[in-house]
């Protein structure tokens, strides 16, 4: 609520966002291990960002812990982590049921669920990916989804790398 209402104060700072996706994948280890799935993690190195350490690291808990949840047991969890036109990524793809092209903008919405019943089940309000839509805008970036039914998902956070940003503070 705070965020949606512009009263939400980020406190910027230099972060390695592939240094924050290692430290999501081994707390949610776990998580994956309960569901036999494995996390694999691939980064080309550091990848600095100008941003708020805990919004990012929340937005990047929310992407994971999603991708675990929704994704078959036994199957492989991917974080990548990167950097491409003076844009900071980091990327979470699951083998997933995927999600049809009707749900892909709702998914970001406060409360949104594309399977209630299962949703239910999983527990979660709902929040996580509103979240990140807000993490990723509050930097000056933006959230991206790649999904197809039956294949999987993408969600890829971007926001500007350190040397680009603008000074949000």
């Amino acid at each position: 609520a705070r965020a949606e209402a512009g009263s939400a104060q980020l406190r910027l700072e230099e972060v390695d966002l592939s240094a924050e996706a290692v430290d999501v994948a081994e707390q949610l280890e776990v998580l994956a291990e309960e569901r036999d799935q494995r996390i694999e993690l691939v980064s080309l190195g550091p990848v600095i960002a100008r941003g708020d350490r805990i919004a990012l690291r929340q937005a990047l808990l929310n992407l994971v812990d999603n991708a675990i949840k929704y994704a078959p047991e036994g199957t492989v969890v991917t974080v990548r982590s990167g950097c491409s036109d003076g844009t900071a990524f980091v990327e979470v793809e699951d083998q997933g049921p995927g999600i049809a092209a009707e749900h892909r903008e709702k998914v970001f919405e406060r409360f949104y669920r594309v399977d209630t019943s299962r949703s239910r089940e999983m527990g979660g309000t709902g929040l996580g990916l509103s979240l990140v839509k807000w993490a990723a805008e509050a930097h000056g970036g933006r959230v991206e989804l790649e999904s197809e039914p039956g294949k999987g998902s993408t969600f890829r956070l971007r926001i500007p790398s350190a040397s680009t940003a603008p000074d949000r503070g």
